[in-house]
């Protein structure tokens, strides 16, 4: 019982401090020794329920606390109750899962997931992470952040190529997330997974910004390359009414510029 009480006191305090947080600031706040409190929050990111800055080496509430409360999201709203309704109508419409997205730290993460009454289908579980440059979650998402932040993580990251058709080129990546900025949707042509294609579409809040996203999965076989993009009106459509309803009223905030090119494959 003391082990568990000392892992709320951490959360609390995490939830309490509002911003990111150092594990020494953890440690004074809640009375408890560096070691200590560095055991119990690595538990605590490996379950989801906190998220570690590796390079700040600080602390934020992980996307676990998306599934009970949207002020995570900076909103009274809780995301799921909002959303579960919209994605079920959509996931109905097309006959496919429906997935809503948000971002754990900077990664993708599922959170929820609307499955259809079908043989063949895609069955994503909870908690799963799409890497940037070759899923259509990772990409709605990264085409939406600052220049300067796009360019740190493309630098970084290494551009694993899952099948013959993963983007590992760093200027083709770009020109690609330039058109999703246009078009408001990412596509991924089974280059994440051979045998299945998927779109996503964001999610913004009342200040414009893009903070989750939805997104369809079907199987290959059964939702050919130029069906895939026939249903993204659908899926827009199902973004948007879920960003109504976190209070944005239409008007895109002035998104960044385009992305210059870089030479050079990845």
């Amino acid at each position: 019982m003391h082990a568990i009480e000392k892992s709320l006191d951490i959360l609390e305090a995490v939830l309490k401090h509002k911003e990111e947080i150092t594990i020494t600031s953890i440690a004074r706040t809640v009375g408890q020794r560096v070691s200590t409190t560095h055991r119990i929050c690595s538990i605590l990111v490996k379950r989801g329920y906190l998220y570690h800055k590796e390079n700040g080496g600080k602390y934020s509430l992980g996307y676990k606390f998306l599934l009970f409360n949207g002020n995570i999201a900076n909103t009274s709203i809780n995301i799921k109750t909002e959303a579960f309704p919209l994605l079920k109508e959509l996931s109905k419409k097309i006959s496919e899962t429906v997935v809503l997205a948000v971002l754990d730290g900077i990664e993708p993460v599922d959170i929820i997931s609307v499955v259809p009454d079908t043989i063949l289908k895609a069955t994503p579980g909870l908690g799963t992470k799409s890497p940037f440059h070759c899923t259509s979650v990772g990409k709605v998402f990264i085409a939406f952040m600052p220049n300067e932040t796009i360019e740190r993580i493309l630098n970084s990251m290494e551009f694993t190529a899952y099948t013959d058709r993963t983007i590992t080129d760093f200027n083709r990546l770009k020109i690609e997330l330039n058109t999703i900025r246009i078009e408001d949707v990412a596509f991924d042509d089974e280059e994440y997974i051979m045998g299945l294609r998927s779109a996503a579409a964001p999610i913004r809040n009342e200040n414009g910004e893009v903070f989750a996203s939805v997104c369809y999965l079907a199987p290959s076989i059964r939702v050919s390359s130029s069906k895939m993009k026939q249903l993204a009106p659908l899926l827009k459509n199902c973004a948007y009414a879920i960003s109504r309803s976190f209070g944005y009223n239409g008007k895109k905030l002035p998104g960044p510029g385009l992305l210059s090119e870089k030479s050079g494959t990845y």
